[in-house]
């Protein structure tokens, strides 16, 4: 008997040792749960297979031609700008029309937004509030398609007017909608 109380202490203290008590270990559907929700996240984030990669990788060009126009609000810089906004306009109506419904509708508000910050190129303000409805298109497509948000981050300007939110793929804030007297303005922000 005494035998048997030593096996137990013993293999209850490589239980420990490994921590594998029963203290420390979550339930079995706690630990389910939480594969299901790596599992969906995981799916979430995988390419959708009804967007070929030539359309990625035009998706990848546009997100930087609308880079180049946030680096420049954020530098309080108009030199290119009208450029940036027509090639994203050119690259986004180029896109075929047979793209998932959950991505046509952000695709063609990113062109008619392009378009728009194209005309209102003259002036900062003028153009800053076109890139917020540019801004709202990216956000929108970008939730809608996880995968395409790889390597970006969004980020909101609670002083900002109108659309308060912007992407960029750097961590470090650029605030397109303050410029240089209040780049770092702006806290990170969810997709939704």
């Amino acid at each position: 008997m005494k035998w048997v109380r030593v096996l137990l202490l013993a293999l209850a203290g490589m239980g420990a040792a490994a921590g594998c008590t029963s203290e420390k270990s979550q339930p079995a559907k706690a630990q389910a749960t939480k594969a299901e929700a790596a599992s969906e996240k995981a799916k979430a984030e995988a390419p959708s297979p009804s967007i070929e990669e030539s359309t990625r990788q035009s998706i990848s060009d546009a997100l930087a031609a609308y880079e180049r126009i946030r680096a420049l609000l954020a530098e309080d810089s108009m030199q290119g700008l009208a450029e940036a906004a027509e090639r994203l306009a050119s690259i986004t109506s180029g896109l075929p029309k047979n793209l998932p419904e959950s991505v046509r509708p952000h695709v063609d508000a990113i062109a008619a937004a392009a378009g728009k910050l194209k005309g209102n190129a003259s002036t900062l303000p003028d153009a800053r509030s076109s890139f917020g409805e540019l801004s709202r298109g990216v956000v929108a497509l970008l939730s809608a398609e996880p995968s395409l948000a790889k390597g970006q981050h969004v980020f909101e300007c609670g002083m900002a007017e109108g659309y308060k939110k912007w992407v960029q793929p750097s961590e470090t804030l650029g605030n397109p909608y303050m410029g240089t007297k209040m780049q770092n303005c702006g806290t990170a922000s969810s997709w939704e």
